[in-house]
Order: structure tokens, then sequence, then C-alpha cells
């Protein structure tokens, strides 16, 4: 029961936000790209994570063709908590 539950659960998931195999690669791709840069170990852990988290979100909207509005809220989210943490 558990199991066909959790089925269903990831089926809707990746109709809403694409396969999620493509959308790992895609995910691995950016952050290894953006974290080998020179620059990056200048950034705090906040800021950091704000990065990957709207790299994440990013994904998701070009991996599923749709700009749902709680992934662009989200965006802005992680934006403003990283913004927060330079005030």
């Amino acid at each position: 029961m558990f199991t066909e539950k959790l089925e269903q659960i990831l089926s809707e998931r990746d109709k809403e936000h694409g396969s999620y195999d493509n959308a790992a690669q895609m995910n691995c791709y950016i952050c290894e790209y953006v974290r080998s840069q020179e620059n990056w170990d200048k950034l705090d852990c906040q800021t950091k994570l704000a990065i990957e988290m709207i790299i994440h979100k990013i994904v998701r909207i070009v991996n599923s063709g749709k700009a749902q509005t709680d992934s662009l809220l989200d965006i802005a989210g992680y934006a403003t908590l990283a913004l927060r943490n330079k005030q």
C-alpha cells in the first residue's frame, strides 16, 4: 500500500516537473560548473545554498516547460534569504 502511494506521488511529480533523471543530470552539470569557479569559495554558506536552490528551481522550470508560480516564488524567496544575510 505504501509503495503504491509512493509510486503514485512519483508519477505525479514526473508529470508536474518532468523527468527526474533529466533534472538530476541538468542540476548536477550546472551546480558542478558553478562550484568550479574560482570565486565560489569566497561566498558564504547562505549565498551558496541560495544559488544552488535557485539553480534547482530553474532546472524544474526548464525540465517541465512550465514557469509555475511556486517555483518562481521560491526563487525570489531564496534570493531574499541571501540578501537578509548581507544586511
